[in-house]
């Protein structure tokens, strides 16, 4: 069964347009493959995010009409959120309250990024690489705040990168930090809910170009 958490696109403290929802999975195994990365628009109050069907595959100072857009403002209580959205617009991950907002890139070109805008659809455009930065998914696994193994793919902590290894047994609830990654692995580890320290080992992360475990960017 699919699960589906709303996120409500909030400024710092209250928001005024309560009304923007978005609607993000709970278990990533659930979207389409991982792509290679994420982009994170630049966002300020007035900052508008130009979506285009194509790239140019002529000359540089072609010009383009983008086919729509999205435009940040300011709350009134000096935060960050979106004034414009199209009813499509279903990002990989948004919490503006943090600055956080993140879209699956599937393509990279030296002007222009391929990013997926609705994860439900797969529906994918294009924005300029020069309007937000971009993350690998090797880098960006390395600094979320933890890491869940999923039910849906089960699996136990290895001494190493290999699935015929030890197993690494910890009792009690535990929380997974990760460290390093090493292709299809993750180094990870393993605290307490305190923080403590409990050991370290390994973790697939991904399989078959798809995520196969959850991630928390917040503690």
């Amino acid at each position: 069964m699919s699960k589906w958490i709303v996120i409500v696109l909030l400024g710092f403290g209250f928001s005024d347009t309560e009304d923007i929802k978005i609607n993000i999975p709970t278990h990533i195994t659930e979207q389409n493959d991982m792509g290679l990365g994420l982009f994170t628009p630049r966002m300020a109050p007035g900052q508008v995010l130009y979506f285009y069907e194509a790239p140019p595959l002529g000359s540089p100072n072609e010009r383009l009409k983008p086919t729509d857009s999205i435009v940040f403002e300011a709350t009134a209580y000096g935060g960050l959120d979106i004034g414009y959205q199209p009813q499509w617009f279903e990002p990989h991950y948004v919490k503006l309250d943090y600055d956080m907002l993140l879209l699956k890139v599937n393509s990279i070109g030296r002007r222009f990024i391929e990013i997926t805008v609705n994860e439900s659809q797969n529906k994918t455009l294009y924005v300029p690489a020069d309007s937000g930065t971009y993350v690998d998914w090797n880098l960006f696994i390395t600094q979320v705040h933890s890491v869940e193994i999923l039910e849906e793919y089960p699996q136990k902590i290895k001494s190493q990168p290999l699935i015929g290894s030890k197993t690494i047994f910890v009792e009690g609830d535990k929380m997974l930090s990760p460290v390093h990654v090493k292709g299809d692995w993750l180094f990870v580890t393993i605290l307490d809910l305190q923080y403590n320290s409990k050991g370290q080992g390994w973790i697939q992360w991904k399989k078959d170009g798809k995520l196969v475990i959850n991630y928390q960017l917040l503690s």
